[in-house]
């Protein structure tokens, strides 16, 4: 089954499993936000959206939402399940949207009959290049953590130290890429723990750079 294939099945099994859903992707912080209307308008669909939505007033004052700075609206930068994972960290308990629209994308995957894996529903199509959802949070996370390291040096605790700071902004940003990708993560953090360095790590560090380039501009957009 190719990309458009699985697309028409998801959009004709969404529509099976809630007919009133727009176009938009299982899992999705805009299927989130239409279901947070639907819930506060549709009674017919949801008789139960009264008694929901005091369990969730209980629950937002129980875990000092409005002390903390905690909207109901807040999303990260990732989807809903992703969320989910955020919120049993805290620990916080996610708004009763987020649990349906992460139900719903399950639902559609069981009711695909195995056409369908549950990348294919949750996080969409693999792209060229760069591959599945895992892959994609990997490479951006590292360019994340690569940000960190050029700009502060790798710990805040680094910026105390004037001498060492003011030593790591001299070295250029191709220096700081090679000695990133030598150790394989945030060279302050590996030396204290004593990853040794590895010069052969198979990665330029100027098609890391490119990508690293990419993702800035990406990200300011």
């Amino acid at each position: 089954m190719d990309k458009k294939e699985k697309e028409e099945l998801i959009s004709m099994l969404k529509q099976l499993v809630s007919p009133t859903s727009n176009d938009t992707q299982p899992n999705s912080w805009n299927r989130v936000e239409e279901l947070r209307d639907e819930l506060s308008t549709d009674t017919d669909k949801y008789p139960w959206r009264e008694s929901v939505e005091d369990l969730w007033q209980a629950v937002s004052y129980a875990q000092y939402d409005d002390e903390c700075g905690v909207s109901r609206s807040d999303k990260i930068d990732g989807t809903p399940l992703d969320y989910l994972g955020y919120c049993l960290e805290r620990p916080r308990f996610p708004p009763i949207e987020v649990l349906s629209a992460i139900n719903e994308a399950f639902h559609i995957y069981m009711a695909a009959g195995g056409k369908l894996e549950l990348e294919d529903v949750f996080f969409g199509p693999r792209i060229r290049g760069v591959g599945n959802y895992s892959a994609r949070c990997h490479k951006k996370n590292n360019y994340k953590h690569f940000d960190f390291y050029v700009r502060v040096g790798g710990d805040l605790r680094l910026m105390e130290d004037e001498e060492s700071f003011r030593s790591h902004q001299k070295k250029s940003l191709e220096d700081k890429a090679e000695e990133y990708l030598a150790y394989g993560m945030n060279p302050y953090v590996a030396k204290r723990i004593g990853v040794q360095a590895n010069n052969e790590s198979g990665i330029d560090p100027e098609s890391y750079l490119r990508g690293y380039r990419r993702w800035k501009r990406a990200t300011k957009e």
